[in-house]
């Protein structure tokens, strides 16, 4: 069965004077441990994932826009990296844990209010959309 998705993750770090804020996309997950949803993913199936968005961007089919309102594009990527290792980081009281696998994104948000919203924390986090399989594992 194919499914829509939308995944919210923290934003991490934030660069105010290029106006980015990078955030952990996804991170590998185990059936002890699933997302909010109740999936989980390894390092493989984020690459995997990481690199299709990435294609759609090179075509022009994706973009950030305003918490899924699926208006006019707000964000572009400008940075994606899969964690080739766990380390710290972030700044001040935002410093936590990447861990190895995880997919890292920076996006840049050009416009001023925009921007303003997400220093303010009214917009803390970045949340991707997509369709998968979900596949039903009976035990």
């Amino acid at each position: 069965m194919t499914d829509q998705f939308a995944l919210a993750t923290r934003i991490v770090k934030r660069d105010a004077q290029r106006q980015i804020a990078y955030s952990v996309v996804l991170e590998p997950r185990d059936a002890d441990h699933p997302d909010s949803q109740g999936d989980y993913y390894d390092a493989g199936e984020i690459e995997l994932a990481a690199h299709g968005f990435l294609e759609m961007v090179a075509k022009g089919d994706a973009a950030a826009d305003l918490m899924h309102d699926d208006g006019a594009a707000v964000g572009y990527a400008v940075e994606s990296f899969i964690a080739p290792v766990d380390f710290m980081w972030g700044a001040g009281d935002r410093i936590e844990l990447v861990t190895k696998g995880s997919w890292v994104m920076g996006i840049h948000y050009p416009d001023s209010d925009i921007w303003a919203g997400i220093v303010a924390g009214e917009y803390d986090a970045v949340s991707v959309a997509g369709r998968g399989v979900r596949m039903i594992e009976e035990g």
